[in-house]
């Protein structure tokens, strides 16, 4: 029988845990936001990933998925590696991948499968979701016009890559941050589209 003087301590344990986690994970990435390298990628917003119920919304990075051939091995723990290749001005693009760990000079994030279909795996980047407060998720939801259906063609990702770990610092269209995006066209009277 377990005493309550164990129970106590294996409570205070728990409780202890539940907050280094989300705390190691804050300053991690409080981390790769100071020390990281910047690199933009254009992305794709879609209507499916509207955040109404949650405080995000997921990004699609282009492209998200890699042809592989018939017998390709899929890697026991999910995990691959994403190459970034420059492709013009500052915009970057995903190239590659590699199951191992890579050792050759170049921008690599770890990332995981998503699914594989055929002769095809898609992965999703660590920094595919963009996070909002809900002052942003409430002029979202009372923007004129349905601002995820709508295609734009400039809309970009910034992200912030330390070693192998990648972390997301803004989206952007047209060079304008979203949010400045929205309110500039709320401004205007018009229609988001």
């Amino acid at each position: 029988m377990i005493s309550k003087k164990n129970i106590l301590f294996l409570f205070i344990i728990v409780s202890i845990f539940q907050y280094l986690i989300p705390a190691y994970m804050i300053i991690q990435n409080e981390k790769i936001l100071k020390y990281g390298k910047e690199y933009i990628l254009k992305v794709k917003l879609q209507k499916r990933n509207l955040p109404y119920k949650a405080t995000y919304f997921k990004i699609n990075f282009e492209p998200d998925f890699f042809k592989v051939p018939d017998d390709f091995k899929f890697p026991k723990n999910n995990i691959i590696y994403i190459k970034l290749k420059k492709q013009s001005d500052n915009i970057y693009s995903i190239f590659d991948f590699s199951v191992t760990k890579p050792h050759d000079k170049g921008v690599w994030i770890k990332s995981k499968i998503r699914y594989h279909s055929k002769n095809k795996l898609y992965f999703d980047l660590p920094c595919n979701k963009y996070y909002l407060n809900k002052k942003e998720i409430e002029i979202l939801k009372n923007a004129k016009g349905d601002f995820f259906s709508q295609k734009y063609d400039n809309v970009t990702a910034v992200i912030k890559v330390l070693e192998d770990k990648a972390v997301i610092k803004g989206i952007y269209f047209n060079d304008l941050p979203i949010m400045k995006f929205i309110k500039q066209k709320q401004n205007k009277g018009k229609e988001i589209n």
